[in-house]
């Protein structure tokens, strides 16, 4: 009976997170905060896993979650400014433009992963938060490509079956806690956090 009430209850969480995501994916600009509610959701142990858990964790860390949500959504801004309106004649200012895109891009990708993690997992300022961020891109190595790998490709996925798409960031927040969680690990036994938990 109690792992029926279990299952029901992640069915209605599964069901509002989605309803949120839907949302935010409509508005945009809450989107990196929606993600950040997922993933802390996935983050929480499986036997206490709930919404109010999730919101809990955002509570506690609401400042860096407002930092973390409004860097992203600048940076998205950037992105589609510099693709769609800066335009030149030059085709090497052009060129000099898309890859800046593209760098911005990556940088996207990466913090809105990492970030959530960081926050949850440690007790972090602002300013150590962006260290730690900064050493999960650097020393994440593989994984950090792995994790752009995926990110990308379930993009790809989404262009052509957008309806999948709730399932799949499901899926990729838990793959996300997953992978961070496990490069985090390694920097900690290596002394290398700007910070301890």
């Amino acid at each position: 009976m109690k792992r029926l009430t279990l299952f029901l209850e992640q069915i209605f969480d599964y069901l509002v997170l989605s309803v949120l995501l839907v949302i935010s994916l409509a508005l945009i600009v809450p989107f990196t905060f929606a993600l950040a509610v997922m993933i802390a959701y996935c983050s929480i142990p499986l036997d206490s896993r709930s919404l109010k858990g999730a919101f809990r964790l955002i509570s506690e860390n609401k400042k860096q979650i407002l930092l973390y949500s409004l860097i992203s959504t600048i940076l998205l801004v950037l992105l589609v400014l510099n693709v769609n309106y800066f335009t030149f004649t030059s085709s090497t200012l052009s060129n000099i433009t898309l890859f800046m895109s593209w760098i911005i891009l990556v940088v996207v990708a990466l913090f809105t992963m990492f970030a959530p993690i960081v926050i949850f997992r440690m007790h972090v300022t602002n300013k150590e938060l962006m260290q730690n961020i900064t050493l999960l891109i650097l020393r994440g190595n593989v994984f950090s490509l792995l994790l752009l790998a995926v990110t990308f490709g379930l993009t790809l996925v989404v262009l052509y079956y957008p309806l999948i798409i709730i399932p799949l960031l499901y899926f990729y927040g838990y793959l996300v806690y997953l992978i961070t969680n496990y490069v985090l690990e390694k920097l900690r036994k290596g002394g290398t956090y700007a910070t301890q938990e």
